[in-house]
């Protein structure tokens, strides 16, 4: 469980920063790499890259492909948890 924020308190890490701009859409949307740098969180591809196999590795994010393209669908962090 997440503790309040505190003044001074460091802000949520890239990755949830990342899962929450993601979290914003419609449900169900569909995210290319291309949307998740449009959301400015990662400083450039390769730390995007890292971002993405983070939220990957604990299955909030599922990789897909779409017309030969990898693209991504956010979980819930329940369906993340089971």
């Amino acid at each position: 469980m997440a503790s309040p924020s505190k003044p001074g308190a460091p802000s949520a890490s890239k990755k949830d920063q990342l899962y929450d701009r993601c979290a914003e859409a419609p449900p169900d949307t569909v995210f290319y790499q291309r949307d998740l740098a449009n959301m400015q969180v990662a400083d450039d591809s390769a730390s995007l890259m890292g971002l993405i196999q983070e939220l990957v590795d604990a299955h909030m994010l599922q990789v897909m492909t779409w017309e030969g393209q990898v693209c991504y669908k956010l979980r819930s962090r329940d369906e993340a948890a089971k």
